[in-house]
């Protein structure tokens, strides 16, 4: 995964030591031909399988995945599926994709007090989307202080830790301000016309379902939202918004919902609005030339000089957009057996969806503090390394570096040695060789310390394990048939 000089190997043999007993006496998992993986007798529960197509690489995860779920029936086994094959028995699927009702916030903070926080959360999201979206620096110093401003809008702010815990911004909230920053560069005297023939006092009351701008009014003492029509010079104008659907932006997560209670907690509100069916471009440039005329308290009133670069970063980010999956409620994902397909994600989103799942699932079981003994809470199955971003620092190197102690294993598997690190292979104490493809024998036999002639002579669901300093030449029972036994 991470391209690095290689220190030299041992010399490569099958069984540098006898078997351990404690893996043969029926504890733990089945692997095969009666011999059993007990993670608890492992330093730790990491595993890395490499065999090429048609190797019985998906059969041989699919296998220990069911059979962990089978055996520790209060373990979490979560899988990211990127190629849609990794169906068990008993699981909770959850497809990711354009029409999905599902979606992945990587913007949800991590809570931890001494690594968490909006910015270096913004940091963090920044340079996930920089190395899968290849963004250059100006573009990312643009984002980050865009992701932040999304925070600040929704009231989280990192010298606030009890903020953190907020509604999180979404995809939604990014596009939003990028819009904006682009809109107002440009002059569009069209729409300044129409803006300044707008009387905002003598528009409808209501919140329809519809595109266009509200305006939100303060009625300080009076009875709700939807109280008659005040005399012109007694409400006061708060706000001016633009929204592809009204109703759903008054009524949903929208950052100005935490800016009214903060500023005026307790008082009642009133909204008007000016129907206009155009394209959120549009409509973006008729809400900034009202801000302009009207300078509401809640808007931010300073034009934005950045327009060519943040054309170019919305040019950059158009598919994550567009395919709405970063936007859309993320579930919680606490079942016991989760299946998470990206498989219809475009290769650049299915990395970005998978590293901030990674991320948030090893955040979540720091915030847990470290377990007792070795058995993990959780095991965390990734069928293709390649997919991953591939950068030092990533979710997966520090789940394989401090997961243990926290009670997460990570599961990878590739087809090729090219996609599995040196620290990955090192770190793992569990590694399945399944046949792989002739070019790479050598390299394969090197890395994971079995001789070329062993490799080579691999045949399906056939797999050299190594298990800590332990190895063994196993029949796997495949998933197909551990399922027919159900």
């Amino acid at each position: 995964m991470f391209a690095r000089k290689e220190k030299p190997l041992p010399i490569a043999v099958l069984k540098p030591e006898p078997i351990n007993t404690q893996q043969t006496k029926g504890e733990g998992i089945h692997l095969g031909e009666g011999y059993y993986w007990n993670p608890e007798a492992l330093p730790n529960g990491h595993i890395v399988a490499i065999g090429a197509s048609g190797s019985g690489k998906t059969q041989t995860l699919k296998a220990i995945a069911f059979s962990l779920h089978q055996t520790y029936p209060e373990m979490q086994v979560i899988l990211l599926d990127f190629h849609g094959d990794q169906e068990i028995i008993g699981e909770t699927y959850y497809p990711i994709h354009m029409a999905s009702p599902h979606g992945i916030n990587p913007l949800v903070v991590n809570l931890d007090p001494e690594g968490g926080g909006s910015n270096l959360q913004a940091i963090q999201i920044a340079g996930i989307l920089k190395k899968s979206l290849r963004l250059g620096p100006n573009q990312e110093g643009m984002l980050i202080e865009i992701i932040k401003t999304c925070y600040l809008k929704r009231g989280i702010v990192q010298e606030q830790r009890s903020t953190w815990s907020f509604e999180p911004p979404n995809f939604d909230d990014i596009e939003e301000e990028l819009n904006r920053r682009v809109a107002t560069a440009f002059q569009d005297e069209e729409k300044k016309e129409l803006a300044e023939s707008i009387c905002v006092r003598d528009l409808p009351v209501g919140k329809p379902n519809a595109s266009g701008i509200y305006f939100i009014f303060h009625h300080k003492g009076a009875g709700g939202e939807n109280i008659p029509q005040s005399p012109p010079s007694s409400p006061s104008l708060l706000y001016i918004g633009a929204a592809r659907d009204i109703q759903k932006r008054i009524d949903g997560h929208h950052h100005i919902r935490y800016l009214l209670k903060e500023h005026y907690p307790g008082e009642t509100f009133q909204i008007r609005y000016y129907e206009h069916l155009s394209d959120w471009q549009e409509l973006i440039k008729l809400e900034n030339y009202l801000i302009q005329i009207h300078k509401p308290p809640l808007n931010q009133t300073t034009l934005r000089t950045e327009c060519k670069e943040s054309q170019k970063l919305k040019l950059k980010l158009a598919a994550t957009f567009q395919y709405g999956v970063f936007s859309r409620p993320q579930p919680e994902f606490n079942e016991k057996l989760v299946r998470i397909d990206l498989s219809k994600l475009p290769t650049e989103l299915r990395a970005i969806a998978a590293e901030s799942l990674a991320w948030q699932l090893m955040n979540q079981h720091r915030l847990q503090g470290e377990i007792q003994g070795r058995l993990p809470r959780t095991f965390l199955f990734i069928d293709e390394a390649k997919e991953m971003p591939k950068k030092e620092g990533s979710a997966c190197d520090q789940i394989i570096a401090d997961g243990r102690k926290f009670g997460l294993a990570l599961v990878m598997a590739s087809q090729s040695e090219r996609h599995l690190s040196a620290d990955v292979i090192g770190n793992s104490s569990t590694k399945i060789v399944l046949p792989v493809d002739q070019t790479e024998v050598k390299k394969v036999s090197q890395k994971f310390r079995f001789s070329e002639k062993k490799v080579e002579a691999l045949t399906p669901l056939t797999a050299l394990c190594r298990f800590g300093k332990d190895a063994e030449l196993l029949k796997i029972q495949p998933y197909y048939q551990r399922e027919r036994r159900c």
